[in-house]
């Protein structure tokens, strides 16, 4: 048998993308502003989590746009949205290496609607 010597031993981590939040939650719809919560992603890729990108998608349309970019908390809220219409909202994790690959999406949609009192 060799002695396999093994030299030096480097503790080499691979920092990689990470994963997408664990949930994506809507708290609160009022007026034409929606309050979002999210969890960390379990996977943070060896690296610290350095913010979120959240988006929001029309139900009709279901494209997605950039709300918020670099965003270090895990809530926010949404606010001027089109009353009327209904929306979906989608989380991304970021890194040091960059965006996750998924983004983690709502399970409900908000629909912004009218306030039910009438001004004249």
């Amino acid at each position: 048998g060799s002695s396999g010597s093994s030299g030096a031993s480097i503790d080499i981590q691979i920092i990689d993308r990470p994963g997408p939040p664990q949930i994506v939650k809507i708290e609160d719809v009022w007026g034409e502003n929606v309050a979002l919560t999210w969890t960390p992603p379990k996977d943070d890729g060896n690296a610290a989590i350095t913010g979120y990108t959240i988006q929001k998608a029309d139900k009709k349309s279901m494209e997605w746009f950039t709300v918020i970019e670099h965003y270090h908390r895990t809530s926010a809220t949404i606010t001027e949205l089109v009353i009327g219409n209904e929306y979906y909202f989608r989380v991304f994790s970021e890194n040091m290496c960059g965006l996750s690959e998924d983004a983690t999406m709502t399970k409900e949609s908000a629909v912004i609607a009218r306030d039910g009192k009438i001004y004249k």
